[in-house]
């Protein structure tokens, strides 16, 4: 895809634009037409879902790789790993964590003397398979 635009009156703020939208600069090409000087590059394409599903190593995928072990994981050890504040920690996995659950996946919450902590269990009541 390439982009035309009359914005850029000078080389470097068309280099600015390409280097903003992550275009290698020695790919803006200048062109001129009725006496007007225009720059264009191509856009860099969009990340593939094959991309967008690399980031394995995400603090939210941490997380629930935590609470998959068996015993699950405490507050103290997710908000180490990841150094997020307590009610940041407590959002994501009443949030997003939640969210990406297996169908029968559940999020058990327990509470001990001196910690309290979440485990993701399978309740089972998942599909059976035909």
């Amino acid at each position: 895809m390439i982009i035309w635009s009359d914005n850029f009156s000078v080389n470097a703020s068309a280099l600015r634009a390409a280097k903003a939208a992550g275009v290698d600069p020695s790919k803006v090409e200048a062109v001129t037409k009725d006496s007007m000087t225009f720059y264009r590059f191509p856009l860099p394409a969009a990340p593939s879902e094959r991309e967008k599903a690399k980031r394995a190593d995400s603090s939210l995928d941490k997380v629930a790789a935590m609470l998959r072990r068996p015993g699950g994981a405490t507050a103290a050890e997710i908000i180490e790993v990841t150094g997020w504040q307590p009610h940041s920690m407590r959002g994501a996995i009443s949030g997003k964590i939640s969210k990406r659950l297996a169908e029968g996946e559940v999020i058990a919450h327990w509470r001990g003397r001196d910690a309290s902590g979440y485990a993701i269990i399978d309740r089972g009541h998942g599909s059976a398979a035909t």
